[in-house]
């Protein structure tokens, strides 16, 4: 919304403003949600879902999942509609006209230059009075402009699980790797580095052990988690994949593995015939191991380029095609 015209009157010094601070029947009730914590400082306004997006073809419809996901935090409140004036006196004397609960105070006020402002209070229960009294009231020092009250909107780190990554909560505090790698885990050759990869800890809030174990497939995760499951039910010991940032596990857009390389290519020759020796563009040096190699550019646009280039394509014009793949961590 644009500022009024300068020359309008604006009733800044008008005395029955104080009137409109005044609490009095709220206008649209808000229902708080479950408070997640937030990772990243970035907020907006709670909008109404989006009307869904023309149909695609199946071709740029395979799109990655988001790595975030939105999530409220209701002891904010951010509110919108207003001009862009920085006023910490205004939104205090609104506080305190609020006659929250005894204890309860406004901790931080953080403007934007957008006109938007966000509020933090000690809980949630001050925010969802603060949005129930001032949501849609005329903005007190200019009633042309009308305040727009939510809470506060922050993106979070989605949490899925890693399906080669197995967690063990429970243990007792006696129990060493040993009795873990041969009693837990079966003594599975799937385990990486074997007895060495299983490193308990201890949990000192709760006494127990944890341990987080690598596995070399799914398949042997999922078995482990099956036996401790049916072997320790009724017990404190838990086992399940261990949850990771979602981005931690999406294909990287940087990062390139390129597969059918002759077996007596060497790193010099494959940056000089794929890459063209072309510093501004690889990372770091690549290493050619078992006729592949993992590149990794400084941008995703050159990324994309190279693999469009090389894919399907014969090495030095001769023998099979070279197979490109984008990277994907374990």
């Amino acid at each position: 919304m644009s500022r009024p015209p300068a020359h309008e009157p604006s009733p800044r010094n008008d005395p029955q403003y104080a009137q409109m601070l005044r609490p009095h029947d709220m206008i649209r009730r808000v229902t708080p949600q479950v408070l997640q914590v937030p990772v990243q400082h970035s907020y907006s306004a709670m909008m109404p879902p989006a009307a869904p997006a023309p149909s695609q073809s199946p071709k740029h419809a395979q799109k990655s999942p988001s790595p975030t996901q939105k999530t409220i935090n209701p002891k904010t409140v951010l509110v919108s509609g207003m001009p862009n004036e920085k006023e910490d006196d205004l939104w205090k004397l609104m506080f305190k006209r609020l006659k929250a609960p005894e204890g309860e105070s406004l901790k931080n006020i953080n403007h934007h230059d957008n006109g938007n402002c966000l509020l933090t209070f000690e809980s949630e229960v001050t925010a969802k009075l603060f949005i129930e009294h001032y949501n849609g009231k005329p903005y007190p020092f200019d009633s042309r402009y009308q305040m727009r009250m939510s809470y506060g909107e922050f993106s979070i780190e989605r949490q899925i699980p890693n399906k080669k990554k197995l967690r063990i909560t429970g243990l007792s505090a006696d129990w060493t790797a040993e009795v873990i790698y041969k009693h837990l885990l079966g003594s599975s050759p799937m385990v990486k580095k074997g007895v060495e990869g299983v490193k308990p800890k201890l949990d000192k809030r709760t006494g127990h052990c944890q341990v987080i174990v690598d596995y070399t497939s799914e398949a042997a995760c999922q078995e482990a988690i099956d036996r401790c499951q049916a072997n320790y039910a009724g017990t404190t010991l838990e086992a399940s994949h261990l949850l990771v940032p979602a981005s931690s596990l999406l294909p990287s857009r940087t990062k390139l593995v390129i597969k059918g390389l002759p077996k007596d290519a060497t790193n010099e020759e494959v940056v000089r015939y794929l890459f063209m020796n072309d510093p501004a563009l690889i990372v770091e040096s690549v290493t050619v191991f078992r006729k592949m190699c993992v590149a990794e550019f400084k941008t995703a646009e050159a990324a994309k380029n190279m693999f469009h280039d090389i894919d399907n394509k014969q090495y030095r014009g001769q023998g099979a095609a070279l197979q490109v793949e984008w990277f994907k961590p374990n």
